[in-house]
């Protein structure tokens, strides 16, 4: 419905304008975090890919398993 459209968008409009100063003065005791240079960045390995290694590590302990029996 248009007409709740139009009153949302300036309810919305008019909440970002009275919290406005609030997140000024908010932005200006923020402490910001230094920027990271490339060698301090950690190496991450994806989910997807552990669970892949660990999958294949098991199957080849089994196998050994079954093999030793």
């Amino acid at each position: 419905m248009p007409e709740f459209k139009e009153r949302e968008t300036e309810g919305k409009r008019e909440k970002k304008e009275e919290l406005a100063p609030y997140l000024k003065e908010a932005k200006k005791r923020k402490k910001w975090m230094a920027e990271l240079k490339d060698d301090e960045i950690p190496n991450v390995e994806a989910l997807g890919r552990q669970i892949i290694e660990e999958a294949k590590n098991k199957e080849a302990a089994n196998k050994k398993k079954k093999t030793a029996v």
